[in-house]
């Protein structure tokens, strides 16, 4: 038996879409800490209900078992999702059950925070097998010892041979286990009106950093072009205004690391590049080239802004949301919407942006041979390939949702490529060849794999607003950040 809800259909990944599809149990997991996978679905407001048929064979557990296993139809696999197409997932995890002869429950974090949720029924064990995991937390949940060590999946070695490298040295913990395979991946790279830009005659001379990007802003509200040529991404939370701090930092020539690679000590200060690129953050907001109320703007904010047509550098957005851009239903830039290429010259940033993935990850537990083996298969299926050897989950995300996968094969697929250039309309073919070169050369700070990241992640978020909004001066924003970092790093050694 399949249980579909169906909820209203919203437009983006932050949102629920809607319920559709049959072939596992789709529970909605409502509040912090809460959980209802045990518990009866709540109907929905139309309740559809449809009969799949599953697997009722019963595979007795190895003698050397040191846990009772269940037949698939009394013990599913469950995975944990966030509120994102989860009918996408329905439909995948429908096609696993007929190819393996198996049986899934989805649980979707409804309401609360995601990460919060997960990571208490990690500590509280409630029964989760899957679950994903995003920018920085499949490494906590590494270090904590939550997860497995996908290094023991049966294809482990053919999977990572097809993952992009950088792609697979983000997942991989600093002992060398593999933590999760790729959900979808994101980069948040320069996103231009090229409308504007060819008004102003900048269209065939891109910004190679972020410096000439606020140079041709200036250049632009000089022209009377536009008022506010600059929308920058420097909300506080944690994967907006910090993302682009140590972003730019990152990929700056005269930037690099905030903390040391091997030792993870603090290395910048109020004499190092970080001073300059607050500076020139700074120098931006007092310019007028942004709206005064930058930090206060959401993601679907700067979404609406962007496609208004008001502003000429979009600093940054996912390649994601070119679909929204180049629609002319939704967009007064349809068409015009591109990226910004990586430059070359001593002064060019090394890539945009740093590199996010979402992942599956497997929590640790004894299941047992059998049901480790089932979810192993699962794993595979969903991160991977399906039975028949295809990129199957990858590819439906890609042509469904414009999202990136970590596989350079799944990139290559035809159909891929075109759904792609589709929404990239302004270069096409080179915007795609764009992209794919952000995507190889972008970087992830090294701290990414500490404990403390994610509390660091939000102290850049909330003196970095103070620096530019001039609540503080630079300087003692550094100096904020830095007695931070020291304070987190020591309390985690305790």
């Amino acid at each position: 038996m399949s249980e579909v809800k169906k909820e209203p259909e919203k437009i983006n990944r932050r949102s629920y879409l809607k319920y559709v599809g049959a072939g596992v149990v789709v529970v909605a997991v409502a509040g912090a800490g809460a959980y209802y996978a045990t518990m009866p679905a709540a109907p929905p407001t139309t309740p559809t209900t449809q009969t799949v048929t599953q697997a009722a064979t019963v595979t007795q557990a190895s003698p050397t078992a040191t846990v009772t296993e269940l037949p698939p139809s009394q013990d599913p696999i469950h995975m944990n999702i966030w509120a994102f197409r989860p009918d996408i997932v329905d439909a995948n995890s429908k096609i696993f059950a007929q190819q393996y002869n198996d049986n899934v429950k989805i649980e979707l974090v409804a309401a609360g925070d995601y990460n919060s949720v997960v990571e208490e029924k990690l500590i509280t064990k409630v029964p989760m097998d899957v679950f994903y995991s995003g920018g920085q937390y499949y490494f906590r949940a590494g270090r904590a010892g939550w997860i497995e060590d996908l290094n023991t999946l049966p294809d482990a070695d053919a999977i990572k041979k097809d993952m992009y490298p950088n792609f697979l040295d983000w997942l991989t913990s600093s002992d060398g286990r593999l933590l999760g395979l790729v959900y979808f991946f994101e980069v948040k790279c320069p996103l231009a009106n090229m409308d504007i830009l060819e008004k102003a005659g900048l269209a065939d001379t891109p910004p190679t950093n972020y410096e000439e990007i606020f140079d041709q802003c200036r250049e632009i509200k000089k022209k009377g072009i536009v008022q506010y040529p600059l929308l920058a991404d420097w909300n506080p939370v944690w994967n907006d205004g910090p993302y682009e701090l140590y972003s730019e930092y990152m990929n700056s020539p005269k930037g690099g690391e905030l903390f040391d690679p091997k030792t993870f000590e603090p290395i910048f200060d109020t004499n190092t590049y970080l001073a300059d690129l607050l500076a020139s953050w700074k120098a931006a907001y007092d310019d007028n080239l942004c709206t005064k109320d930058i930090f206060t703007l959401s993601w679907g904010d700067r979404q609406a802004r962007f496609s208004s047509g008001q502003h000429a550098f979009l600093v940054c957005d996912e390649p994601y949301d070119m679909p929204t851009y180049n629609d002319p239903t939704r967009s007064k830039i349809a068409g015009k919407a591109s990226l910004v290429p990586l430059g070359t010259g001593p002064d060019a940033c090394t890539s945009w942006g740093t590199g996010l993935i979402g992942s599956y990850c497997m929590t640790k537990k004894d299941r047992g041979p059998e049901k480790t083996k089932r979810v192993n298969e699962f794993m595979e299926f969903f991160g991977w390939k399906d039975k028949d050897g295809n990129y199957r989950v990858a590819k439906e995300w890609a042509l469904q949702t414009n999202l990136q996968s970590g596989i350079p094969a799944v990139a290559e697929d035809p159909d891929v490529v075109k759904s792609f250039i589709s929404n990239l309309p302004y270069r096409k073919d080179k915007d795609y060849a764009i992209l794919l070169d952000i995507t190889s050369k972008c970087k992830q700070p090294k701290w990414f794999t500490q404990y403390w990241a994610i509390e660091f992640i939000y102290s850049l978020g909330t003196w970095s607003t103070k620096a530019v909004s001039g609540t503080v001066s630079i300087k003692d924003a550094i100096t904020g950040m830095r007695t931070d970092a020291e304070n987190l790093i020591k309390q985690y050694q305790q």
